[in-house]
């Protein structure tokens, strides 16, 4: 199972591969900025976008219940929150 870590990492590569390929390449920190902000893509941990605001994740929180199944413990979602912005930012 990936980590935490390696989950951002995908993002960050992710988002770096689909503003170069919009920039054709021609890297501007400017215009890298301005394409980044409001970015929606296919993460592993589900569709996400980034905050125009903020430049942070805007992601859904799945709550889930782990149940014994045929001798496997699984995760059986019971609760989706949509679009979760980070509650520290102002």
């Amino acid at each position: 199972m990936p980590s935490f870590a390696d989950v951002a990492g995908f993002d960050v590569m992710n988002a770096i591969y689909a503003i170069a390929e919009r920039l054709g390449g021609n890297l501007d920190p400017d215009k890298t900025l301005a394409l980044a902000r409001g970015m929606q893509f296919e993460s592993p941990r589900d569709s996400i976008s980034i905050d125009p605001a903020t430049r942070d994740i805007i992601e859904n929180v799945y709550i889930v219940r782990v149940q014994r199944q045929n001798g496997h413990n699984i995760g059986v979602e019971i609760q989706t929150i949509p679009a979760v912005k980070d509650p520290n930012e102002h």
